[in-house]
């Protein structure tokens, strides 16, 4: 939960490599955690990486990376941006 009283739902694994995974989530949403995660907790935060459940179902194991400035449209941009080339369209 954010200072704001926004919640997420999902888990966060640090075994294998540092992982958070959101689940049921929206666009929206996924930028919103991303910008808390971004501004509020990370040192580095042109590190942050992801990838959804659709590309890592169709084996695309690229990462994308999320901008290490920019406002939540320019997140939600990248995120877009993956699905569209996850789905190809």
């Amino acid at each position: 939960m954010t200072a704001e009283g926004e919640e997420f739902d999902g888990f966060a694994d640090n075994e294998s490599r540092d992982t958070i995974a959101l689940s049921s989530t929206t666009v929206d949403e996924a930028a919103s955690f991303i910008l808390w995660l971004r501004d509020a907790y990370l040192p580095a935060p042109d590190l942050i990486r992801f990838t959804s459940e659709l590309a890592y179902e169709r084996d695309i194991d690229t990462d994308w990376r999320i901008p290490a400035g920019g406002d939540h449209e320019r997140v939600a941009d990248e995120l877009k941006q993956h699905l569209q080339a996850v789905v190809g369209g």
